[in-house]
């Protein structure tokens, strides 16, 4: 029984090895690094802030021209097999832009459509920064 019970608690451990070992729900969570969205301490040098920008049809996004498109998704996907996608919804239109801080540097994609229906996926430039022109 005693086996049983210490193998039914491993089951429950991460077993990766790196900067994401250890699970958080803040920064003090990580003793001098810094816990990133995707609730994992990393060191400060290894995540970042990536700033989406959105057009319609090559104009600001817009209550007008995002028209029925009230509401958006967006994604960002890593490269690294722990790596679980990071998604928001309702994310709404006519803002034009999502600020994601504390991002870590695995993650590469980002995906960004309607709520529920097609979506298009940018990697993310070196300057941190991906813009998309989506149609309504």
């Amino acid at each position: 029984m005693r086996r049983v019970a210490v193998v039914l608690l491993l089951a429950g451990c991460p077993l990766s090895a790196g900067p994401n070992t250890g699970e958080c729900e803040g920064d003090s969570d990580c003793g001098g690094n810094v816990c990133a969205r995707d609730g994992f301490c990393y060191p400060k040098e290894t995540v970042r802030g990536v700033k989406t920008t959105w057009t319609i049809k090559g104009q600001t996004a817009s209550p007008t021209t995002c028209g029925p498109v009230t509401s958006l998704m967006i994604a960002f996907t890593g490269d690294n097999p722990g790596d679980a996608p990071l998604m928001y919804a309702p994310v709404p239109c006519e803002i034009g832009q999502w600020v994601m801080d504390k991002l870590p540097d695995s993650y590469t994609l980002v995906e960004l459509g309607k709520e529920n229906g097609f979506a298009q996926t940018k990697t993310i430039g070196a300057a941190n920064t991906v813009a998309f022109d989506l149609t309504n």
